[in-house]
Formats: structure tokens, sequence, C-alpha cells
């Protein structure tokens, strides 16, 4: 799985880098994925396009504050199994009680509102999340079992869906390659540097991947370092060390969204408040819904795991070929490309969400998740 979601990564933003050129020329110097779309549906279907603008900007609010409500449990649950592991009589404290305790930091990040300044924050979660993974590498280079390993090779047919569904997550950061590009002194070489730290990234993800499934079996938990409570202050570094990673993470996906809904509300308001009173609440109000779902909403990740299924396989599959091939004259073998693509990503969000209502049902049910159709008591 980390294979698949580290080449499709590599493999498909300079592809919508590429995708958006014709737009750059028509339009203006600085283009979003907005633009891409509504100038490609303009283009094909004549009228304003606005639509294009429309669809792209609902899934990129959807799934960003999709992947906000996700970090408020990432962060609180880190952090408790890190406090659990040093005072085990705190682990009578809930995890929503973390997760108010880290709203109120949270929120200042968010009032950091230059996408330049939010750089120097992601250098910070760089830092942390390297730190975290080379102690887990470590680690399980160090405890890992090479006896038998024939298991690890195959899983089982009927948790493809599940597999989609986490491999199309790896696109949570799809919507940044515009802005990103759009700041760079020198735009051009964007696709190189893209390409680049994709490259790293797949190398590592793979590495990672395989050395600690080898090193914790069936242990393994959905976040990696969660199966690293009880190995000792290394453990607890490299929990804290993702905890601080995902916290500086958080303002950066809560740019993109903030900033699509941003004129909206600025000109519903503009009679009553300030341009500035309105950026302000605008923040603030969307943190504490995103904090509010973390906690009310019983199995939130399987919720967001259903908006997923067909909101982010949007951004990911589906409107970057479509957009491609709106936009230009593909060769046989690029309309071949878009062509799969696209049929993979329908496909893929059609059983993703199908099977993300059955794990809803399931969870509701007091039955366990991930399994075939119908749900099954073990």
């Amino acid at each position: 799985m980390k294979v698949t979601k580290a080449s499709k990564a590599v493999n498909l933003p300079p592809a919508l880098s590429r995708g958006f050129r014709t737009t750059e020329k028509h339009n203006k110097a600085t283009v979003t994925y907005g633009d891409v779309l509504q100038y490609a549906f303009k283009e094909r279907f004549g009228g304003t396009g606005v639509i294009g603008r429309k669809l792209v900007d609902g899934c990129i609010i959807l799934t960003q504050f999709g992947f906000c409500s996700v970090y408020f449990g990432v962060i609180s649950t880190n952090l408790k199994t890190a406090i659990d592991s040093f005072e085990p009589r705190l682990a009578l404290i809930d995890v929503k009680v973390y997760m108010i305790l880290i709203l109120t930091p949270i929120m200042v990040t968010t009032f950091i509102w230059n996408i330049k300044s939010l750089a120097w924050v992601s250098v910070g979660g760089t830092v942390s999340i390297l730190t975290g993974i080379a102690i887990t590498i470590v680690y399980s280079c160090i405890h890992a079992s090479y006896d038998d390993l024939r298991p690890l090779y195959f899983g089982q047919l009927r948790n493809v869906p599940i597999f989609f569904r986490m491999t199309i997550y790896s696109f949570e950061g799809i919507c940044y390659v515009m802005p990103l590009k759009n700041e760079m002194k020198e735009p051009e070489k964007f696709t190189t540097v893209l390409t680049l730290g994709m490259g790293f990234i797949l190398c590592g993800q793979v590495f990672l991947g395989v050395m600690a499934y080898i090193c914790f079996r069936e242990d393994t938990l959905g976040v990696i370092t969660f199966s690293m409570g009880g190995i000792g202050a290394a453990g607890t570094v490299a929990i804290i060390s993702v905890a601080i990673c995902v916290y500086l993470t958080y303002p950066i996906m809560f740019y993109i969204p903030i900033e699509a809904m941003l004129p909206f509300f600025t000109e519903l308001l503009s009679n009553f408040l300030h341009p500035f009173s309105v950026h302000f609440w605008l923040r603030t109000t969307f943190v504490l819904i995103t904090c509010f779902l973390a906690i009310v909403i019983p199995h939130v990740d399987l919720f967001i795991a259903l908006i997923g299924a067909f909101a982010c396989t949007a951004l990911a599959l589906i409107y970057p070929p479509l957009a491609y091939l709106m936009l230009s004259k593909p060769t046989k073998r690029e309309l071949f490309c878009c062509c799969f693509i696209l049929s993979f990503g329908i496909i893929g969000a059609v059983s993703g969400t199908i099977f993300a209502l059955k794990d809803i049902f399931c969870a509701l049910s007091g039955l366990p998740t991930g399994g075939a159709f119908p749900c099954k008591a073990p």
C-alpha cells in the first residue's frame, strides 16, 4: 500500500501542474485549482464555467476540514499515549479532555494568515516528523523479526476498498500544488522540485511502512506511533514528535478552505463587519467546529472516510485528468492514461463510498468494521 500511495503521489501532481499551464497563459499569473476547472468548463461548455470552481472548492472544504477534525484526534491520542506511558494513573482521563486542552494552542496557529509565513511552520513540522520517523525506523530495524515473512505479502481481497480509502488520503495536499507554485521565485522549476521531493517521500514511505510492519506485525495500529507507547523514552519521543508535526500541519491544512470561503463571507457580511473581522471570526468559528465534530461525533474517522471516499477521489483522480483533457490535445498515450485514471477514480469513489457507509452502519450497531458485507459479530 505504501508503494501505491507514494508512486501515485509522485506522478499525478506534476501532471496536474502541466495541465494548469493553459489556464496560466489565458487568465492570470497566479492560478488556483479552482481557476483551472472553471476555465476548463468555460472552454468546453461555454458560459462562465463557475460550476467547475464550485466543484473544486466544495470538495476542498469538505476534505480539508475533515482532515482538521481528524488532526484533533491524532494529536490528543498521541499526547494521551505519551502521558499514560509516564503516569499510568492518568490513563483514566478521556481523550476528549485532551482535545479541549489543545483547542487554544491550535487556534493560535490558525491566525498565521500568510502562506509564506506558514512555510516556516512547515519547516518545524518537517523537523518533528523526521525525528519521529528516524526513531521509528531505528527501533523497527533493531527489533524486526524476519522469520516467516510470507503472511506479510498478501492481504485479503475484501479489504481492497479499505486500502483504496487509505491510499487516496495520500493526496491530502494536492490542492496546495498551485499555491506553492505561485509563491516560488522560479515557478518554472516547480515540477522538478516537486518530483524530487515526492521521490524522496516514495522511498521513505516504502521503507518506513515495510520495516514498521515487519517489527509490529499484527500489533501495528492505524498510526504507527500508537504502537510505540510501551517501548520507553524513545517511543515517547517519537509519539510527541508526530503530535508536534500534526499540530504544526493543522494551520496549513486550514489555510486553503478558509481562503476558498473568505470571498463569499466577506461579501455576505460586508454591511455588518470589517473584512478583517470577517476573517478573524471565520477562522475562529471553523476551528471550534472542527474540534466540536471531533469531540461529539462517534466514530468521526469513519464519517471523514465517507467524505474522503468521494471528495478526495474527485480532487486527486477525477478533476486533474478531466481538466487536462479539456484544456489540451492529448496524445494517444496521454488519452489512455487520463481515461484509466478517470475510470479508476470513479470505480474507487463508488466502492469506497459504499463500504464507508457499511462501516458506519457496523460501528453504530456495535459490530466490527472493515469486513465484507454484511456486518458480522466477531
